[in-house]
């Protein structure tokens, strides 16, 4: 929770972060969102798209609405969400400026699903726990990411189901951003994910082709806002622990030889 709650502390804090980031970031953010206003209404641009300027007041709105400075927010969470703002958002709503034609609708939706990446963090899922079957929920996740990022995934998994007691959608989305972490640290490569039931514990191994975790990362993969990768937000191992704890599971991570693995148990029932 205390995870959650330094991220609630960084959200409130996104004015902070603009004027950390630099005054320069945020009189081009504005500027971006002034310009593509008055352009969209006029018609210069998207006048075939009747829905371009609620798009643009949409983006506005997002990322003002309930968002206060306080203080207390640490350096290096300001500095991870600025940094993340700055290449997910400001700089998307820049180049739609200079876009024409179809060049502007996607970059105007880059910029929103980054802000719903962040308001999907912020977030502190409620969970309503059903009877789920583990294998299924795996396969399916595993296709999806296939389908998305186009990184084969290796499934071992029982022919029988895996009993749980679990909130299906939001333990899919703990495994669907352990694998976007070992796809995104595999180089594309293929992965491995194993599942297993064995005395009361249901065991699932995500293993990729990568360097392997770093010592530093070993003992800080799933701390809030540590990434080793440039613009990330670094909070997918982060949500993805908190939601196997609230069912009563492990998440670890460690190396082994060609790569590094996430383990996660649950139990079973």
């Amino acid at each position: 929770m205390l995870g959650f709650v330094l991220f609630f502390v960084a959200v409130a804090a996104l004015p902070v972060v603009w004027r950390v980031s630099g005054q320069r970031a945020a009189a081009r953010y504005r500027r971006a969102l002034e310009r593509l206003d008055a352009e969209a209404r006029s018609g210069k641009i998207g006048a075939d798209d009747p829905s371009l300027p609620a798009g643009i007041r949409t983006v506005r709105q997002r990322l003002a609405s309930g968002w206060m400075p306080v203080r207390g927010a640490s350096p290096e969470i300001l500095s991870r969400l600025a940094q993340f703002l700055q290449t997910a958002v400001v700089k998307p709503l820049v180049q739609a400026l200079h876009a024409r034609g179809r060049g502007v609708r996607p970059r105007i939706q880059q910029a929103l699903d980054a802000i719903e990446d962040i308001e999907f963090y912020a977030e502190t899922p409620e969970l309503k726990r059903t009877s789920a079957d583990l294998v299924e929920a795996v396969q399916g996740v595993a296709g999806e990411y296939r389908k998305a990022f186009k990184v084969e995934v290796e499934l071992d998994v029982p022919a029988e189901p895996v009993p749980c007691r679990a909130d299906l959608a939001a333990l899919q989305d703990a495994v669907y951003m352990i694998l976007a972490n070992g796809g995104r640290h595999g180089g594309g490569e293929p992965m491995e994910v194993s599942l297993r039931n064995a005395g009361g514990q249901a065991r699932l191994v995500v293993r990729d082709s990568g360097e392997g975790f770093s010592d530093e990362a070993l003992g800080r993969a799933a701390e809030p806002f540590f990434s080793t990768v440039p613009g990330a937000l670094g909070l997918g191992l982060t949500h993805a622990r908190y939601v196997v704890q609230a069912h009563g599971g492990t998440l670890e991570v460690r190396n082994r030889e060609g790569g590094g693995e996430v383990v996660v148990e649950l139990p079973v029932g």
